[in-house]
């Protein structure tokens, strides 16, 4: 499961245009919300940016927002992206 993750973000990756931009690719296995939240605070980020896909509020009642999580516990300013989903 791990080595597909790693294939799969690596693909995203290259297809983004990061010029100049430092970045670190990292795949974690975990809670979702648990393992941000503690590599934010153990790597003391300055921001933590995350999508959003829009779950209707029924949805996100049942099944939880892992971005509701890490905004409300986040050590450092949150940045969300909102992405609008059929889910």
């Amino acid at each position: 499961m791990k080595e597909n993750s790693c294939k799969i973000l690596n693909a995203i990756v290259e297809k983004l245009d990061f010029s100049n931009i430092h970045t670190e690719e990292e795949v974690l296995i975990g809670e979702p919300y648990e393992v941000i939240l503690e590599t934010a605070k153990n790597e003391n980020f300055d921001l933590i940016v995350m999508g959003n896909r829009g779950f209707s509020k029924i949805k996100r009642f049942f099944v939880g927002s892992v971005t509701q999580r890490v905004i409300s516990d986040s050590p450092c300013p949150v940045l969300v992206i909102h992405s609008k989903s059929d889910i």
